[in-house]
């Protein structure tokens, strides 16, 4: 495979190699560029948009108005912990695109659930870490349902934010139940949902840095797909409630195969850090979420 071929311009660049037979194995292709800079920061905002109280401390939430003043601009948002924020490359392509008014609210390392977050990444929290999430969820979780807007995407860092609803249930359940309550409130309103599934881990199974290390043969930093995905809640959310307003958005095939799981797809670096995407190949994914939301 030339690496012309899994050029920005090429028709196996990024997730677009993935079931594309011409471009051979999508998770082989060379990476040209294996280390992040500025272009691949996750919470990159375009200019139009207020980014002042992503935390609703002031009234907020921040916005990115795409709707030219038209009256029938749909509204829409994007909340969740930074698991959510790094989707927002695609969902501002898509809200500028659409003519949407885009409102998001994110804090990072606190899910959006109405049940207590005890532990992140492995530390537990103090008391004011504690109230403080459970305080912007709240808030949050009102200003939706006030606004009543046509759609609200939302994603969370599920496996390394352990939540305790009282209940000793896996957290797998713990978070189903949080999900489908919220949820189902939302789209009681009429609003759809759309549910972002995880990405994959990254720092699990290999270091965070393989990728530089091997950008010429990416398959050295693979992984088993049941070690980079060890739950994901919303599947069980959307059997469980039957609601045809929630609509998840799977794109676990653009970073896994039915094995594996990959560090790079079509010469681009999946990942910025650790457990973050990077901009570049979210942007990418832009068309395929756009299929799903259609």
């Amino acid at each position: 495979m030339e690496l012309a071929a899994a050029g920005a311009a090429g028709p196996c660049y990024g997730p677009a190699a993935v079931g594309n037979r011409d471009c051979g194995d999508p998770f082989s292709i060379e990476v040209p560029v294996p280390d992040m800079g500025k272009e691949n920061e996750y919470w990159h905002t375009p200019e139009e948009c207020d980014t002042e109280d992503e935390l609703l401390e002031a009234g907020g939430p921040a916005i990115c108005d795409f709707s030219k003043g038209g009256s029938d601009a749909e509204v829409v948002w994007l909340v969740g912990d930074s698991h959510a924020q790094q989707w927002q490359e695609a969902v501002m392509q898509t809200a500028q695109e659409r003519g949407w008014i885009l409102k998001y609210s994110y804090r990072g390392g606190c899910p959006l659930v109405d049940v207590p977050l005890v532990s992140f990444n492995g530390s537990m929290l103090d008391s004011g870490s504690i109230e403080g999430c459970g305080r912007w969820s709240q808030v949050v979780r009102d200003a939706v349902e006030a606004d009543l807007p046509d759609r609200v995407f939302t994603s969370t860092f599920a496996v390394r934010e352990v939540i305790d609803d009282g209940s000793g249930a896996p957290q797998t359940e713990q978070y189903s139940s949080a999900f489908a309550r919220i949820w189902q409130r939302w789209t009681d309103t009429g609003i759809v949902v759309y549910p972002i599934v995880d990405a994959p881990l990254n720092g699990v199974g290999r270091s965070v840095d393989c990728l530089s290390m091997n950008g010429a043969t990416p398959r050295a930093c693979e992984v088993p797909r049941t070690q980079a995905v060890e739950f994901e809640p919303v599947g069980d959310v959307v059997r469980r409630l039957g609601n045809e307003r929630i609509v998840p958005i799977d794109l676990t095939d653009y970073f896994c195969d039915d094995v594996s799981c990959f560090s790079a797809v079509g010469g681009v670096a999946v990942y910025y850090d650790a457990n973050h995407l990077n901009r570049l190949y979210v942007r990418e994914l832009t068309s395929h979420i756009q299929d799903m939301v259609d």
